[in-house]
């Protein structure tokens, strides 16, 4: 079984902490951007916004 001095392992927990907070805020992006998406949707819908290219 492998085990790395203890320095070590706390250099790839926080590298593990790191990535868990970056996946969480992927999941918040993408939960914003699907609002927004629904916002803008709505808003054309309602003419609200032009269809300009």
């Amino acid at each position: 079984m492998l085990q790395l001095p203890l320095e070590e392992q706390a250099g790839y927990a926080e590298v593990f902490r790191r990535l868990t907070s970056f996946r969480h805020l992927l999941r918040g992006a993408d939960v914003l951007g699907e609002q927004l998406a629904d916002d803008i949707s709505d808003r054309l819908a309602a003419g609200g916004l032009t269809a300009g290219r």
